[in-house]
């Protein structure tokens, strides 16, 4: 009867001990999305499966994100990439030349999917197509993409990273 007091009295203690994976650990939505878009920029040695490696070419400079209303405190520059959010829609005629000339990356974050203690993260690339003379649109770009999932402690109230799923 001791030892399943001790039992109980410790397990909290011990569970709550464990290092998140990746040292990474978030108080916000925004600072999960902000570890995505860190991780892809890495490329090399991220976690977000091999899509950076298919999408970013040798001459690219900058990763464009589509502007949402739900990004916060985006960072400027990550691993040598410059990161800009943009109106995909107003600003597509210059991300068309941009990715003629293969200097540009533009991805879609979504908002992200609540569901039990998880926190889900979709990321796809996009494309920017010439549809007439003056006409240009922007689609998603068949070539794959990932999501990443983060772990909701109620205990500390901190996201973690979970896991990444490439699709």
């Amino acid at each position: 009867m001791k030892y399943l007091l001790y039992l109980l009295l410790v397990l909290p203690f011990s569970l709550s001990a464990q290092q998140p994976k990746f040292g990474f650990e978030g108080f916000r939505n925004h600072d999960c999305i902000n570890f995505v878009i860190r991780e892809f920029a890495k490329s090399n040695d991220s976690v977000v499966c091999k899509l950076p490696e298919k999408i970013i070419k040798p001459a690219t400079k900058t990763i464009y994100i589509m502007k949402t209303n739900y990004l916060q405190n985006v960072p400027e520059q990550v691993a040598g990439y410059n990161i800009r959010v943009v109106d995909v829609e107003q600003d597509a005629k210059t991300l068309y030349q941009q990715q003629q000339d293969s200097n540009a990356v533009i991805l879609y974050l979504s908002d992200g999917l609540a569901k039990h203690s998880f926190w889900t993260v979709w990321v796809m690339p996009m494309n920017v197509t010439r549809k007439t003379f003056n006409k240009y649109k922007a689609v998603f770009d068949n070539s794959g993409g990932f999501r990443s999932v983060f772990f909701f402690n109620d205990a500390t109230a901190k996201f973690t990273f979970d896991r990444t799923e490439c699709f």
